[in-house]
């Protein structure tokens, strides 16, 4: 009898203490990986939404041991009071272990495919210059694009240039293709930015 007076004494302490010190440690670990490990891969966002989920129903479990049965109704909103202050402890909790993580990780470059073909628009700006030069000095398009090439690609990328100076570029990380085509205009050359698929060119690149 006395055993049990003591066991029903025993209170559910806030806010993970009633669970052994795995449990959170691993939800923090996984909210960290999640926020570092995949920042650099798009996805369909399935698995940050299905450990979101856990997080709030376990969070609502561990408020709905220490208030017990709900009995009126000012207990339901303790409960919502509840697991809010819980889940904003996690929260930055979570805040504060990524911003730890990540001081001491080097920079990493967390490109998109859409920022690959960017960048090798970026790069085609060389040419480009070298084209209108040529073009203030000939008068011309023909051959203009004879000798020049693109330098500081990547091991997946590639770059032509044609004769009459259009700037073909491919993306092998991105698996998209733009290409750069000049024509004569009134002050000069007017480019014009095509690409496939469209929807990993730029938008800068979509239209004419």
């Amino acid at each position: 009898m006395a055993k049990f007076f003591k066991l029903s004494r025993l209170k559910i302490v806030r806010p993970f203490r009633n669970a052994h010190i795995a449990l959170p440690a691993t939800l923090l670990l996984g909210a960290v990986y999640l926020l570092l490990g995949n920042s650099c891969e798009p996805g369909s966002g399935a698995t940050g939404a299905a450990f979101t989920t856990a997080v709030v129903c376990l969070a609502g479990w561990l408020a709905h041991l220490r208030i017990g049965p709900l009995r009126e109704w000012r207990l339901v909103l303790r409960l919502v009071w509840e697991v809010s202050s819980d889940l904003l402890k996690f929260g930055l909790a979570v805040v504060l272990a990524g911003v730890i993580v990540s001081l001491p990780m080097p920079a990493v470059d967390c490109y998109t495919p859409r920022s690959y073909v960017s960048e090798l628009l970026t790069l085609a700006a060389g040419p480009k210059e070298e084209i209108a030069e040529r073009y203030a000095s000939r008068h011309t398009l023909t051959n203009i694009g004879e000798g020049l090439s693109m330098n500081s690609l990547r091991p997946d990328d590639k770059a032509w240039i044609t004769g009459d100076g259009s700037v073909v570029l491919f993306s092998g990380r991105a698996g998209a293709m733009a290409m750069l085509t000049p024509s004569a205009g009134p002050d000069g050359l007017i480019w014009r930015c095509a690409g496939a698929p469209e929807k990993l060119i730029p938008s800068n690149c979509r239209h004419p």
